[in-house]
């Protein structure tokens, strides 16, 4: 026992050492929060600076901020996080860099030696201030890449929610692309004409929503050969943007939900078939109803053939955070090492129940045992009368199949849609065959804990 102890803490304490994609949850989780805060502030004063640049310039070209202006804020904010980037990438997000809550110098050094380093000295200079030409304080605008580049990182999560995701990153850029055109124009024709700078910017969105929409009333017309240049540039332009919201709109939306458009798909497939085969229909609202259970539990997508797609030490990294609290329960498993109790959640395989299926009958001869991971399940007497127990969310049984090889001495049936992990003695056998100490310790508890002639104990 001493041996497995051992085993177990130098097992937990190597682990994350060993495998250079895993990293540590509690400081994640500890820095999840101040790491949303601080992204939160730098996408507000990158896309305000995205705004406020280009208008101060079209307006007051020649106007150079004080030091004491919002410049400085800008300034100060991307200073600190480049100085994140550089010496605290957790907090900056970038978990690349990440094992075992320390900084991987050779992967800060990618970092810096990286392009991007270079952006963000160039947003972090007041060119307008030290240059007196205000005009260059649009290289600061070279923000938006990091920009651009974060939102990209937090395109993730499910399919609702990415695409509702991009859908907002698509009518940010646009918003700002108007924005820019419009200044634009307000330039051009206040430097032109007699727009007065007070209404200029309003007409000048005016002019440019019409323009790029392909509608153009007309009421606002250029009067310079370099206004009638801009107007052709941003009717060309205009043309492919609408296309590309028309297009990209039309994706999106598509995209919502495709889970429940694979699921009448297979519906539809399902119906020809039974009405091609003559199936009967008692039969017909089972399969309907067991198609129902999966699309309501989003578990539409098999477990299995999804671990499947997913590279060795990534499967088994999921397989342990979904199934570790169902192992861990067991009583002759609570002494595994984390390893084993990895390689065995590796081997666990889903299994769908449906209401009243009988998922094994008193007296067949047992090699499996079960875990629920949603849904009861009735533990019968051999009488097929008796309830002797139900479990619940978290529950498990049949584990003694595992130790000794008898027949079922109870009948489980599944009471409404189960869903059950299962694990069969020849893959329980081939796990704990890598680990001899913990191999006799389970002959051991096989012998003392579930005698051979035990009557009951969830079998």
């Amino acid at each position: 026992m001493l041996g497995i102890q051992l085993q177990r803490e130098a097992t937990e304490i190597t682990h994350l050492d060993t495998d250079h994609q895993s990293y540590e949850p509690s400081h994640q989780k500890r820095m999840r929060l101040p790491r949303l805060v601080w992204n939160g502030v730098l996408l507000f004063v990158t896309a305000w600076a995205a705004v406020w640049i280009p208008y101060r310039l079209a307006f007051a070209p020649r106007e150079i901020p004080l030091s004491g202006s919002l410049d400085g804020i800008l300034t100060l904010v991307w200073v600190a996080d480049l100085a994140l980037c550089l010496f605290a990438p957790v907090f900056a997000g970038d978990r690349s860099s990440l094992v075992v809550g320390k900084i991987d110098r050779r992967m800060r050094s990618t970092i810096t030696s990286s392009w991007r380093w270079l952006f963000d000295l160039l947003a972090i200079v007041p060119w307008g201030r030290v240059t007196g030409l205000p005009v260059l304080d649009l290289l600061r605008l070279v923000k938006l890449v990091r920009l651009e580049s974060m939102l990209r990182m937090r395109h993730r999560g499910n399919v609702l929610r990415r695409t509702l995701f991009r859908l907002g990153i698509f009518s940010f850029w646009l918003a700002l692309l108007v924005h820019w055109l419009a200044l634009g124009w307000a330039a051009h024709e206040v430097a032109v004409s007699a727009w007065v700078a007070d209404g200029a910017y309003i007409k000048a969105l005016y002019w440019c929503i019409t323009t790029l929409t392909t509608v153009g009333y007309g009421d606002i017309t250029p009067i310079t050969e370099a206004g009638m240049l801009y107007s052709m540039l941003v009717m060309v332009l205009g043309v492919g943007v609408y296309g590309y919201v028309i297009g990209n709109v039309a994706n999106v939306l598509s995209k919502i939900d495709t889970v429940k458009a694979t699921y009448q798909s297979s519906l539809d497939r399902l119906a020809g078939f039974f009405r091609y085969r003559n199936i009967p229909v008692s039969l017909q609202h089972r399969v309907f109803d067991y198609y129902d259970h999966l699309y309501e539990k989003r578990i539409w997508y098999d477990e299995s053939t999804v671990l499947a797609d997913l590279p060795p030490s990534i499967r088994q990294e999921l397989s342990f955070i979904l199934r570790r609290d169902l192992v861990t329960k067991v009583p002759f498993l609570q002494e595994a090492t984390q390893a084993l109790i990895r390689d065995l959640c590796s081997k666990l395989r889903p299994e769908v129940y449906t209401p009243r299926d009988i998922i094994f009958q008193a007296g067949s001869q047992g090699r499996h045992m079960f875990f629920i991971g949603h849904g009861f399940v009735d533990i019968i007497a051999d009488d097929d009368e008796t309830l002797l127990e139900r479990l619940g969310e978290g529950d498990f049984f049949g584990e003694i199949a595992l130790l000794h090889v008898r027949p079922r001495s109870a009948t489980a049936r599944a009471v409404g849609y189960c869903d059950l992990y299962v694990l069969d003695r020849e893959s329980f056998e081939q796990v704990i065959g890598r680990y001899p100490d913990f191999a006799a310790y389970v002959r051991d508890v096989a012998e003392t804990r579930y005698p051979r002639t035990v009557r009951y104990r969830r079998n």
